[in-house]
C-alpha cells in the first residue's frame, strides 16, 4: 500500500517538473534563474550562430570585391567584419572600379536587413541593421 507522505512527494515532484519544463518552453527559464539568484550563460540560438557566419563570410567577400579601389571603404568594410566575429580571407576577383562594387553593396545590404529580422537576439538584429544601413550607404555611393 501506498503511503500519503510518497503520494504526496510525487505529486509535488511532478508537479515542480511540470513547471520548470513549461518555463522552459516558454523560453523564460533564465529569467527564473536569475530571479533565484543564478547567474545563466547566455548560449546563442542556432539560427543567429548561421546567420553570423553568414554575413561573416559575405563581409569578407564584399571586402575582396572592393581591394585597393578604396581604403576608407575597405577600413569600415574590415571594422564590420571583426564587428561580426572576422571570416578567412576570400579570393575573388576585385571590381574593376566602383560603380561594378556598387551592386554588391545594395545586395549585401539587402542581404544584412533580411538577416536583421531573422536573429532571434536584439543585439544581432542590430548590429546586422546597422551594417545594412551602411552598405546601402556604400551602394548608393553617399560613402567612397
Amino acid at each position: 500500500m501506498t503511503r500519503r507522505r510518497t503520494l504526496l512527494l510525487g505529486g509535488v515532484a511532478v508537479a515542480g517538473a511540470a513547471a520548470v519544463g513549461g518555463v522552459a518552453a516558454a523560453g523564460r527559464l533564465d529569467d527564473v534563474a536569475r530571479e533565484l539568484g543564478i547567474d545563466p550563460v547566455p548560449r546563442p540560438a542556432e539560427g543567429d550562430t548561421a546567420l553570423l557566419a553568414e554575413a561573416a563570410e559575405d563581409q569578407a567577400r564584399l571586402i575582396a570585391v572592393v581591394g585597393a579601389l578604396s581604403p576608407t571603404l575597405t577600413a569600415l568594410l574590415t571594422e564590420q567584419l571583426e564587428a561580426l566575429g572576422g571570416a578567412e580571407t576570400v579570393r575573388i576577383d576585385a571590381a574593376t572600379d566602383l560603380a561594378a562594387a556598387r551592386a554588391a553593396f545594395t545586395e549585401a545590404a539587402a542581404s544584412r536587413a533580411r538577416q536583421a529580422t531573422d536573429a532571434v537576439s536584439p543585439d544581432l538584429a542590430r548590429t546586422l541593421g546597422s551594417v545594412s544601413a551602411c552598405l546601402t550607404l556604400m551602394g548608393t555611393g553617399a560613402v567612397t
